[in-house]
């Protein structure tokens, strides 16, 4: 039976974020009733306004906004993707992960049919605005392009037509919680590419008291 305390969880709200939000949800309906509050965070705003502002700082502006809302008070627990959170946080707080992570593993989504990174074109241009992908794809192949890419998942699908990119490099977990199947999509696994830390789990965000 759903208890009558509402639990107030707050997050990003990309459609992923959302998709995320309700399977934590999901997790506790035998035990709280959950309201999902969206909060727009700095790496939002900024990734709206690639090109016309600096360059992200760093993880935390993807959860800045949204943990001052729960040390204020404003919300009882946050959900952040593991993988976006950064080494420390605000010392009141603690995170929790989930069970049952998703898949570790990058894709590499393609404009035309390939089997490994080593069928793309010599000097194809590639996008995606992490480091981590991008010093290994580079270490693969020096001739790569890489093309610095932001926004949600959609969006950077989008850019292998609109940006006239050979590919993207993109999280499976996020492919597979969406629902989205893209064609031309291949794992990217170790040893040839090492996932980020964290990639695929879920963690909650609470205050310690």
């Amino acid at each position: 039976m759903v208890s009558s305390e509402k639990l107030i969880v707050g997050l990003r709200g990309s459609n992923l974020s959302m998709t995320q939000g309700r399977l934590f949800s999901d997790l506790l309906r035998d035990q709280f009733a959950t309201e999902l509050r969206f909060i727009k965070t700095s790496g939002d705003t900024k990734s709206e306004n690639f090109g016309k502002e600096s360059a992200l700082r760093d993880k935390v502006d993807w959860i800045k906004e949204i943990e001052e809302s729960l040390v204020d008070g404003k919300i009882d627990a946050a959900l952040h993707s593991a993988k976006d959170v950064p080494v420390e946080v605000d010392s009141s707080t603690e995170l929790v992960p989930l069970p049952d992570p998703a898949s570790r593993f990058d894709v590499l989504v393609s404009s035309s049919k390939v089997a490994t990174l080593a069928d793309l074109p010599k000097n194809a241009s590639i996008g995606t605005a992490s480091e981590r992908r991008s010093s290994q794809l580079l270490a693969l192949n020096p001739e790569f392009k890489i093309v610095e890419v932001r926004g949600n998942v959609e969006t950077r699908l989008g850019y292998l037509e609109t940006k006239n990119l050979d590919a993207v490099v993109l999280a499976e977990a996020g492919l597979n919680r969406l629902g989205l199947s893209p064609a031309n999509t291949i794992r990217l696994e170790p040893p040839v590419f090492i996932p980020a830390i964290n990639q695929g789990i879920l963690v909650v965000q609470v205050r310690k008291e």
